[in-house]
């Protein structure tokens, strides 16, 4: 059985609940894989240190990322991670290295990596499920492209083949922003599964 590591993010910027996560942590069975799920910290220190402990010891085949795109209306499919950060402070108050200034990710790192999951397969399967969905090219430069390219370097550095990317969703429509797009948490929670099951 395919092993799949399933992730969203603590809450920030003020809200009391991070859609991603709600809906990760809904998933209990997908066909045929066996899941890990991980809680991310928007913490720049720790954000993909607390992903790497749960790869190390599940030794996933494919790892799919799940954040909130709060001026989103549709499930955002992104296809690359850029090798860059803003001077944007986390949950603690921190900046990337504490640098108050744009910083790489990693020095030595190539400028992107595109993802490696059936971003095409993913997209028509929420299609066909009544779920907007669009491609994006950018997952910005906070903590969700910061852990997307992350991920893609450890990838490409390591010698198992393991398919990877991220889905962005929209405001849940718990968190009342009523001058936003929003979807259900149940819509929400399809998307991520309809994703998963799609992977590969």
């Amino acid at each position: 059985m395919k092993k799949l590591l399933l992730t969203g993010f603590t809450p920030f910027g003020g809200e009391n609940i991070n859609p991603s996560w709600e809906a990760v942590k809904r998933i209990d069975n997908l066909n045929g894989f066996s899941i890990e799920k991980v809680e991310i910290p928007v913490v720049w220190d720790s954000a993909f240190t607390e992903l790497e402990k749960a790869w190390k010891s599940f030794d996933p085949d494919c790892i799919l990322m799940v954040g909130q795109a709060g001026t989103s209306d549709s499930v955002r499919i992104e296809r690359i991670a850029i090798n860059l950060c803003s001077p944007t402070k986390d949950n603690l108050g921190k900046y990337h290295k504490d640098i108050f200034e744009e910083t790489k990710i990693d020095e030595d790192g190539p400028d992107a990596i595109f993802t490696s999951f059936d971003y095409e397969k993913i997209y028509g399967a929420l299609k066909e499920n009544g779920i907007k969905a669009r491609y994006s090219f950018s997952a910005g430069t906070y903590l969700c492209n910061f852990l997307l390219y992350s991920v893609l370097l450890k990838i490409n550095q390591g010698k198992k083949s393991i398919r990877a990317g991220f889905i962005h969703v929209p405001y849940a429509d718990e968190q009342n922003k009523t001058d936003s797009p929003s979807m259900s948490l149940d819509e929400i929670t399809r998307a991520v599964e309809i994703a998963a099951n799609n992977i590969i």
